[in-house]
């Protein structure tokens, strides 16, 4: 519910959107899925709704008693919109078409009733009636078709709304979303920076527009959106986690910290802040915190297998070997393109002497990201281990391909191949 418009400014756009409720009844264009309240409207246009309203009022009443039909339809209108018209805020939207599925049942009563009035007392217009009556039909499914084809996606659904709106500072900010979770970053970019232009406090933009930030790595530049979107908005808890990754990834992880548990008093099932929260006490060495918070993230999200793969890491680092591999398996469960997960639960059968098993691990960690250093060297000291010394060989040249700078591998190599 919003409190920031005067209830002057409430009613007077009660009076416009009744106004405009009837227009788009009768002709049904540029309809949106939302039409953003402008918060004033010009004097002119609420007089002249207001008085529009009123001698309509006026002209039922005074028919009322040959036309009862008008003061029904005409008050079922009034009347059914008046929890929804506005005078208590809800939402950001000055009207919405959602609204008069009902209200203009009214309005259709009073044409009805009236056009068989007409037809009753000029049988003449008998034929015309029934033609413009077929005519109304078809233009209806017509207009619905059209209208069918702006739900297609989001992405026409809110490029509609832009076109046939001013200043729809959620339309801009919801076909960003929407394009950048289609890999489509840099546009997405743009439609925020044109939802922050309208509204410079809509906490969602700036939310987004640093998420795509701090996905481009840039997490610097990420930051300002972050605080300027808290500013706003200090209860969203998504806005904390991810405030508190940009920070994580600058390394300030007392403030990543301080942001993961705001998120979590905020929203205490919040998943992916226990599970970051884990992952920045883990990096502080406080491995039962850690523990605590990647199980409370299972707990909230079981099929997490972020959240199983981290659990699995902790236990390693606390030498819990058996049951980080069940936390490693649980994790490739869930996703079993994890090249990571792959190549961690070989560390851990590695460290038990499972050398084949390991090896199996790093191949898959391979097979599905064949630039990993990481799993090159592992897979190369497994094999060396075996005595497959030309094939660990082969691993640790990799390694130094994808890495010059990689000492242990060299020293490997040296070990393996002394004379080169």
């Amino acid at each position: 519910m919003s409190t920031s418009l005067t209830l002057a400014e409430r009613i007077a756009n009660a009076l416009v959107s009744y106004v405009r409720y009837i227009a788009k009844t009768f002709w049904p264009q540029k309809l949106s899925v939302l039409y953003p309240h402008p918060g004033h409207w010009p004097g002119w246009q609420v007089a002249g709704s207001g008085l529009l309203l009123l001698l309509v009022c006026a002209f039922v009443v005074w028919e009322v008693g040959r036309r009862r039909y008008l003061a029904v339809g005409w008050f079922w209108f009034i009347g059914g919109l008046v929890p929804v018209i506005g005078l208590i805020q809800v939402g950001i939207q000055s009207m919405a078409d959602r609204y008069t599925y009902i209200p203009s049942l009214g309005l259709l009563i009073a044409v009805a009733w009236g056009a068989e009035e007409a037809v009753r007392r000029w049988s003449s217009m008998r034929k015309v009636a029934s033609v413009a009556a077929i005519v109304s039909v078809a233009a209806c499914a017509g207009v619905t078709a059209h209208q069918l084809g702006f739900w297609h996606d989001s992405e026409a659904l809110f490029t509609r709304a832009i076109d046939v709106t001013s200043d729809n500072y959620l339309a801009y900010n919801n076909l960003g979303f929407y394009l950048s979770g289609k890999g489509k970053l840099a546009e997405g970019k743009e439609f925020y920076k044109k939802s922050i232009a309208i509204n410079p406090n809509y906490a969602d933009a700036l939310n987004n527009l640093g998420f795509a930030l701090a996905g481009e790595r840039n997490f610097g530049e990420a930051i300002p959106y972050y605080v300027t979107a808290l500013r706003s908005n200090p209860n969203q808890a998504e806005i904390h986690n991810n405030f508190g990754n940009a920070l994580s990834e600058l390394g300030k992880l007392d403030e990543a910290i301080d942001q993961y548990r705001t998120a979590l008093k905020l929203q205490p099932d919040h998943a992916d802040a226990h599970n970051n929260l884990g992952i920045a006490l883990a990096m502080q060495g406080k491995l039962g915190e850690a523990v605590e918070h990647f199980r409370a993230a299972i707990r909230a999200k079981p099929n997490y297998a972020s959240a199983h793969s981290n659990l699995g890491n902790a236990l390693a680092a606390d030498h819990q070997i058996p049951q980080a591999i069940l936390e490693y398996e649980e994790s490739l469960r869930v996703n079993p393109n994890d090249p990571q997960a792959h190549n961690n639960l070989g560390n851990v059968l590695l460290q038990q002497g499972k050398t084949q098993e390991a090896i199996e691990q790093y191949t898959a960690a391979l097979r599905l990201k064949g630039d990993n250093p990481e799993a090159h060297f592992n897979l190369g000291v497994a094999l060396a281990s075996i005595g497959k010394r030309a094939e660990a060989v082969e691993h640790f040249r990799e390694v130094l391909r994808l890495n010059p700078a990689n000492a242990d591998a060299r020293a490997q190599l040296r070990a393996l191949s002394p004379g080169q």
